[in-house]
């Protein structure tokens, strides 16, 4: 590799990337002089399963190097960074022991980390100059917080009467609308974007807007919804009469010109909600509507209105379309006039709590540090970075990458400093939450370059992950979309040069199948079969169901998937629905009991409960007798007739207990996990994490749970023999 001090590397799926980043650090790890020299490099990425994985990897590199055996071993690993630092073996070897006990007793300052960890670090750093509380608490469930904001601002409707008269009236107009009145929804889905950095700058230009500019507004957009509705009206009636008169005359209208007329009826009648891409539309201006069958006296008549039809149809194509943009833009201004008060109320609920968003990591350092000079910044977090790393730049926020160049480019401007970032464009998955690939694009292409060094720029183009057959599909495939779906230019580069080459053998497998269905219901059971079929092709080749993994573009699909596998042949399946939390018996059961205590009086909690315990415990005779006695019992009987049956269980004791004791106290009494079991485990998790940022009522929890009942889930290990579904968000990395 050049002695550049910046290097950009564009590595592709399974081109060895982790073994670039390691060699690349470890490089640097035995380059430096330092005492400490692992607390001079900074790697970030952006998950921390990325971090663990990056971290292990250069322990257990370092593990490898410091066997004496390493001297005899192919190790490629340790045969390139030898290479790279023009050290024998043998000098490598016992530096690798130096430094891996080094990392080892310092390990807290070995800074391989999330870009929110070390956002985190810096406003911890600069709490006071930022007015927060040095010890926050970091809240990571977001919508959480957005919620209690809007049911805060909802419930002061009827102490300020701008706001009660803007809410009323919302919730009027989606009555009208044939809508719901539930006007927390629609709130809900208007302020998540306060949460995402892609609105940042856009947001703080309406932060001086008052309900009363929105009010202005909506008068204005409603006066101009009232005239475009109007002459879309006349023109199109201008359309209708004329050919009303031609049907009346001459009995019926070709079909097209019945088709025109239906068009133009739809937005006279005050229906905009019309296709523009009918065939019809497209031969209006250059081929008359009507077949060669048609009355000579018709075809004279419509070949002397066409021309004036296609100019109505021109114009109220014109007009509908910005009747649309308004009307989308009228519904949605009473819940954007209310933003700065739903972030008036987040805001009281982040003092009230002591909090800070994840989701404000990145604008309150973009707002509060960016300008600070290179040295304040890291004389406050007491370190000076020479080396930084950045994984899956791809990823990476206009906002993130802002906040790190002025620390990067102050490393830079210093010897022996460095910079490493690796990326891919194709495999940016995080547009949602503000990623832009384009960043990686122009900065591989050199088209951008916030620092004065050039950058060196390097392809990863081996594949050591798949199989010949599968790369080369991928790369007629990557060439096919460069020639026929991107129009810009840098999009089309990225993939028309990401070829590679295969390093594994001349084997694997690619098959593209289309299957015919007329409802999107019938699709369900083709796809289903046709997945099936393929999964027990493969076991009958000897592939183990842990060696398949089944990827589907949305949860839903998956789910359904699951579904039909599951009714429809006896393979052990995981996926993300398999995994929730909410689908374990035992959880359930928890869940249940947890809502008797809170309400003993609810017979349903009590009968779910009470039949769960009628299929797990093996002392019972009959399980109709045993549901039909605990379900009248009270709280005494309940007791006796536990202790009947070796369960030795006391309310009053459970009540006293705090709720993660509680739980606690449940599993054991009941005997849910005689093994180890992940989901039961996963619930107590999920208790203690509650429990560590604040004191975690029974009703609260309860809330908490059924709110986030779809996303709270386990991971299971990899040697578990089942077949996998999962989303490609999911899957990638694999």
């Amino acid at each position: 590799m050049s002695q550049s001090l910046f290097h950009i590397f564009n590595a592709s799926a399974g081109s060895g990337k982790t073994f670039s980043l390691v060699k690349f650090y470890l490089v640097k790890l035995f380059s430096s002089e330092a005492r400490f020299p692992h607390r001079k490099i900074l790697a970030l990425t952006f998950t921390n399963k990325a971090v663990n994985e990056m971290k292990e990897r250069i322990i257990s590199s370092l593990a490898e190097f410091s066997k004496a055996d390493i001297l005899n071993s192919d190790n490629p690993l340790f045969k390139a960074v030898s290479t790279e630092l023009n050290w024998s073996a043998e000098r490598l070897h016992e530096q690798s022991k130096s430094i891996l006990e080094t990392i080892i007793h310092d390990y807290a300052f070995f800074e391989v980390m999330t870009i929110d960890k070390f956002n985190q670090r810096l406003i911890r750093n600069f709490a006071r100059d930022l007015g927060i509380h040095t010890n926050f608490d970091i809240e990571l469930d977001t919508e959480e917080v957005l919620a209690m904001a809007v049911d805060n601002l909802i419930s002061k409707a009827g102490t300020e009467t701008k706001l009660t008269n803007t809410l009323i009236g919302f919730a009027i107009e989606k009555s009208d609308d044939d809508k719901s009145f539930n006007i927390a929804f629609d709130f809900n889905k208007m302020a998540k974007i306060l949460l995402n950095e892609n609105h940042y700058l856009s947001l703080n230009s309406l932060r001086d807007k008052s309900l009363d500019h929105f009010s202005e507004l909506q008068t204005a957009l409603k006066s101009h919804l009232k005239s475009l509705d109007k002459e879309i009206g006349s023109i199109s009636k201008s359309v209708v009469d004329p050919l009303d008169q031609m049907k009346e005359e001459f009995g019926s209208l070709p079909r097209d010109i019945g088709y025109a007329r239906g068009f133009f009826k739809k937005l006279v009648d005050g229906n905009f909600k019309v296709d523009f891409d009918k065939k019809w539309m497209l031969s209006i201006d250059s081929e008359p509507l009507y077949g060669k069958t048609a009355k000579p006296e018709l075809t004279r008549e419509i070949d002397a209105f066409q021309p004036g039809m296609a100019r109505a149809f021109h114009r109220v194509s014109e007009l509908v379309g910005i009747y649309q943009l308004y009307q989308s833009i009228y519904r949605n201004l009473v819940p954007m006039s209310v933003l700065h008060l739903v972030q008036n109320e987040i805001q009281n609920i982040k003092n009230e709590q002591n909090i800070v968003l994840i989701s404000e990591f990145n604008p309150i350092v973009a707002k509060h540090l960016q300008d600070q000079p290179a040295d304040f910044i890291y004389e406050r977090i007491g370190e000076r970075y020479k080396h930084f790393f950045i994984d899956e730049f791809q990823d990476t926020s206009v906002l993130q990458w802002n906040n790190l160049v002025p620390l990067i480019d102050n490393a830079l401007s210093g010897e022996g400093s460095s910079a490493m970032i690796v990326g891919d464009a194709k495999q940016s998955i995080y547009r949602w939450r503000g990623g832009q690939p384009e960043q990686f694009i122009a900065l591989f292409d050199r088209a951008e370059n916030p620092f004065q060094i050039p950058p060196d720029v390097h392809s990863l183009k081996e594949n050591f992950r798949s199989y010949q057959q599968i790369v080369e599909f991928n790369n007629a495939f990557f060439t096919f979309l460069s020639t026929r779906v991107f129009e810009q230019s840098n999009y089309r580069n990225v993939y028309s040069s990401s070829g590679q080459n295969p390093e594994k053998l001349e084997a694997g497998y690619v098959r593209l199948s289309f299957l015919d269905y007329n409802k999107v219901e019938e699709s369900h059971e083709l796809y289903g079969r046709e997945v099936l079929q393929l999964i027990d092709s493969s076991l009958e080749l000897n592939y183990q169901l842990r060696d398949i993994c089944v990827l589907v573009r949305r949860k839903e699909e998956g789910k359904e998937l699951a579904q039909y596998l599951d009714s429809n042949s006896d393979h052990s399946i995981i996926s993300a629905e398999s995994l929730l939390l909410v689908h374990s018996k035992e959880v359930q059961f928890v869940i249940d009991f947890l809502h008797f205590l809170d309400e003993p009086g609810n017979l349903d909690f009590k009968f779910n409960y009470i039949l769960f315990l009628s299929e797990h415990l093996s002392t019972l005779e009959t399980q109709h007798t045993f549901i039909q006695e605990a379900l009248w019992s009270g709280q005494d009987e309940l007791e006796r007739i536990f202790k009947v049956h070796g369960i030795d269980f006391k309310f009053d004791l459970a009540r006293e207990l705090s709720l993660y004791e509680m739980v606690e106290y449940i599993i054991d009494a009941f005997r849910l996990m005689p093994d180890p079991d992940a989901y039961l485990q996963g619930l107590l998790d999920e208790l203690y994490d509650r429990s560590i940022f604040q004191a975690e009522s029974l009703l609260s929890f309860l809330d908490h749970f059924h709110s986030k009942e779809d996303k709270l889930g386990i991971s299971l290990p990899s040697e578990i023999q089942a077949l996998r579904i999962m989303t490609i968000h999911q899957a990638k990395g694999l």
